[in-house]
Formats: C-alpha cells, structure tokens, sequence
C-alpha cells in the first residue's frame, strides 16, 4: 500500500474510533501509529483500547454497509 494509502485510512480509521474513544484519544493515536510506523490496531491496544472496541470500530465492512442490519 503507498503511502498515500496508509495516511487515508488511518485518517479513515481516526473518524471511525471518534464516537467509542472520543476525538482527542482517536487524533493521540493516529499520530503515535504516523510517527512510529506501528499499525493502529497495535498503537490502540497499548493505549487501553479494548479489542471488542477495535473490532466494533474498524469492521470496514460495516463502515461501507452502515444501513444493513
């Protein structure tokens, strides 16, 4: 994935952790995962978030369907 690609969608994954871990938590970790090169899932856990919440959060499938039941 280029790098383009990977900014994308740690912006996209930022939004998608916003209403479960708020903004401020969401933005201190997209910028860790940015920095470090860790992925965000790895930057998230050692933050405390919780991997029910990851889960629920980052399901992209979800994200392109949010209407289906």
């Amino acid at each position: 994935m280029s790098n383009i690609g990977r900014r994308l969608r740690r912006r996209s994954a930022a939004t998608a952790l916003n209403p479960y871990i708020g903004y401020d938590k969401a933005s201190e970790i997209v910028k860790e995962a940015a920095s470090s090169g860790r992925s965000l899932r790895e930057v998230a856990r050692d933050a405390g978030v919780d991997e029910k919440t990851l889960g629920e959060a980052l399901d992209y499938r979800a994200m392109a369907k949010p209407h289906d039941a």
